[in-house]
């Protein structure tokens, strides 16, 4: 078990370091609100890290993560719902991501905090 977690902490550094997942400020220099709508570069695992790590707690519950990952890559509010599907399936195959509490959101729907190991 520690071994998995080991390859996939790994993993997540290596996606996270790479180059070529990053965004780069420079990718299309033409205007500011071009590079805001743009796709972004970075995997959707590279993306919902960014999130996380940018939260104050370094955990988010699903909902969290959809609202930041919208705030802060607008390219995702105009394609529609399926993204969500695709952070959903990264949160649950990628062994970089944990459960870590549960928690209660607003109109008592309880969900759990995701982390990034």
């Amino acid at each position: 078990m520690a071994a998995k977690v080991t390859d996939a902490v790994r993993t997540c550094e290596t996606t996270l370091t790479d180059p070529d997942n990053m965004m780069s400020s420079s990718d299309n220099p033409s205007s500011e609100d071009t590079q805001l709508f743009s796709k972004p570069s970075s995997s959707y695992i590279a993306l919902i890290a960014k999130v996380i790590l940018a939260s104050p707690s370094q955990k988010l519950n699903l909902a969290s993560i959809y609202r930041a990952m919208e705030e802060k890559f607008p390219y995702l509010k105009s394609r529609g719902p399926g993204w969500r599907n695709s952070v959903r399936h990264n949160l649950s195959v990628n062994d970089c991501f944990v459960k870590v509490s549960r928690c209660e959101m607003v109109g008592g729907i309880i969900g759990v905090f995701i982390k990034l190991i």
